[in-house]
């Protein structure tokens, strides 16, 4: 900024006048890219609009944030969990919000990020904290919560909604905090979700919105002709037995190593082999109980391994021509393995 503004301001002008802005789901947080567009997402956002904090990160933000702002009556992690316990301190609490909020908005000042140790939303986690009772002190929190109860009982778990609409998680096993920001929407025209299988439940969630209107554009016989004529897949089912390999509990490593070694000797290639997690992790990573079973020499065969879900938007796979589908994350398809034109 010392010669002018910075390359990043300067583009703006062309965002704002431009027909089509091409970007990340980060850039829906920002009203000049939202308003009076089409928004289209391309699968879900995933976690573009979530931060978390483990025990330490939390610590570590929040009094980093706190004794850099000489406005707030407290300075470190320890300080806030007193004023957030104490029945006597109200008026902290009082002073805290009212420097940090307002019934809109959280404040944000640059002190927050000015350290190494500092975080954006820090003041979001102390707000949150304030909220909670300070949960990360186990039994003195309140016993009484604006929630579903059962749920907090089973799953171990608190939650807060924010004056800005963030909604912060409270995770007690593990000492953790989800905070949640989605984007204000309601200036686009529209909002439109491209996803090959669609989980509304998710949608919802991450984007924050109530209703979700689904259309199928392609029918079963039209997918398996986009992928098998457009795309260039060839598919070759191996087995007619279905292969529920969600859990890993019923992964066969004999059966599914001779297909892995098979299908690199006919191709005479290093196959991208494609499975669950649990089934990855019982097929490379755990030791061998059956005899004569060599996982060293069946890696050495392949490519890549990937489960399901980390294969959205993935390309991780480009330039592998042959693939290996062990399994599936449902009882609805069965092992096969595909080859790419």
């Amino acid at each position: 900024m010392q010669d002018g503004d910075c390359p990043y301001l300067a583009r703006w002008d062309a965002v704002e006048a431009a027909d089509v802005i091409v970007g990340g789901p980060a850039h829906t947080a920002l009203d000049r890219v939202v308003d009076d567009r089409v928004v289209i997402f391309d699968e879900d956002p995933g976690t573009a609009y979530r931060t978390e904090f483990d025990a330490n990160q939390l610590s570590t933000a929040i009094s980093t944030f706190l004794s850099k702002n000489d406005d707030l009556p407290i300075d470190n992690h320890f300080g806030l969990i007193g004023a957030a316990t104490n029945e006597g301190m109200e008026a902290i609490r009082d002073a805290i919000r009212d420097e940090l909020s307002d019934n809109t908005s959280i404040a944000r000042p640059t002190k927050a990020v000015d350290d190494d140790d500092g975080h954006a939303e820090a003041p979001t986690a102390v707000l949150t904290m304030l909220e909670l009772g300070g949960p990360i002190i186990g039994d003195t929190a309140p016993t009484e919560y604006d929630w579903d109860d059962q749920l907090r009982e089973e799953a171990g778990l608190d939650y807060v909604e924010l004056p800005d609409g963030s909604q912060v998680v409270y995770d007690h096993a593990e000492s953790r905090v989800v905070i949640r920001r989605p984007p204000t929407l309601d200036a686009a025209r529209a909002v439109v979700g491209l996803d090959g299988t669609p989980v509304e439940e998710l949608w919802r969630g991450r984007l924050g919105v109530d209703e979700i209107v689904s259309w199928r554009v392609l029918c079963d016989d039209c997918r398996a002709r986009y992928l098998r004529d457009v795309i260039g897949y060839e598919f070759v089912q191996t087995t007619s037995y279905v292969k529920p390999y969600s859990s890993g509990e019923y992964v066969n490593r004999r059966g599914d190593f001779g297909v892995i070694e098979a299908v690199a000797n006919r191709h005479d290639t290093t196959p991208g082999v494609i499975t669950t997690k649990s089934a990855a992790e019982r097929l490379f990573e755990e030791p061998p109980s059956e005899p004569f079973i060599d996982i060293e020499r069946v890696t050495d065969r392949i490519a890549d391994v990937k489960h399901y879900g980390a294969l959205r938007s993935s390309n991780d796979f480009t330039g592998t021509e042959v693939g290996v589908v062990l399994g599936s994350p449902t009882r609805e398809t069965v092992r096969f393995r595909l080859r790419l034109h």
